[in-house]
């Protein structure tokens, strides 16, 4: 028998104690989220949930990106639940916390209905390429550095991509290797990051001034984890899911980049993730 929603059903904070009912969640949509990377999510961004017994009836999530911007993801229904008007009730709530905002979000095939009945629309493609990987021999200039240059990589970070994550990128430095480029006058030329998430690691964000420096701080990481599982979400704009899969990442089913408002905002090379940007 179909379980249906009780339309009264309030809309609360996603907690800490949901980890793993949310983590079992995103496994029945083949998600890889561990629930080490669902707490990280929640250690530095905002979620609500649906939840009208002991199962969470669904989940939306965000991240500020400054007072005007943020970015939406993790919204999941259980298939048993979807049709019932669960995922338009969790959307209206995150707009209305987001009201006058620019958001963003990377749509599965599977949301795209909903997200665009909520307003947001198609900007964009992202790449997802994974597998294991092979080294490249074009690291250039890239080193691994200490945390000691997150200040730096926050500015950096701002300056280029236009957004105000520093409270993201500060927990992020902490549980990532980091790798950095400079120009000839020592000053940052791009960055990078790898931390263990899902079925192995995640290389992002990467965000550097030119192509050429993006694939060198990347390929410090293929170089650093050849035969080993890694994934990055990169913007189509930037070409750079065919030298990707030369190196063992291979691209896998996209997402469309949406947005709601204006977003004339510089895009990284590689997201922190799809649900992060």
């Amino acid at each position: 028998m179909t379980t249906r929603m009780d339309a009264k059903t309030d809309v609360v904070p996603l907690t800490r104690e949901d980890v793993s009912a949310a983590a079992a969640l995103s496994a029945t949509f083949g998600w890889p989220h561990r629930q080490e990377d669902w707490a990280l999510m929640l250690r530095i961004g905002v979620g609500l949930k649906i939840q009208p017994d002991d199962a969470l009836a669904g989940t939306v999530m965000w991240w500020p990106l400054g007072p005007n911007t943020a970015t939406l993801g993790m919204v999941m229904v259980p298939k048993h639940l979807q049709g019932q008007g669960v995922g338009t009730r969790l959307m209206q709530a995150a707009l209305a916390a987001n009201t006058g905002k620019t958001l963003r979000l990377n749509a599965t095939p599977e949301g795209m209905a909903l997200y665009q009945g909520a307003g947001f629309r198609d900007v964009g493609v992202i790449c997802q390429n994974q597998g294991i990987a092979r080294g490249t021999g074009e690291t250039g200039d890239a080193v691994l550095a200490g945390r000691y240059v997150a200040s730096q990589i926050m500015e950096f970070d701002q300056r280029v991509t236009g957004l105000q994550r520093s409270h993201i990128l500060e927990t992020l430095v902490t549980v990532s290797d980091v790798a950095i480029s400079t120009d000839a006058s020592g000053e940052l030329s791009g960055y990078a990051l790898c931390r263990a998430f899902g079925m192995g690691r995640v290389i992002g964000p990467v965000v550097a001034s030119d192509t050429l420096t993006a694939k060198a701080l990347i390929a410090l990481f293929l170089d650093r984890y050849t035969g080993q599982f890694l994934r990055i979400d990169t913007p189509a704009t930037h070409g750079l899911s065919p030298w990707l899969a030369a190196h063992g990442l291979i691209e896998v089913e996209p997402a469309t980049a949406m947005r709601i408002g204006a977003d004339d905002l510089p895009s990284a090379f590689a997201l922190a993730s799809q649900a992060l940007g």
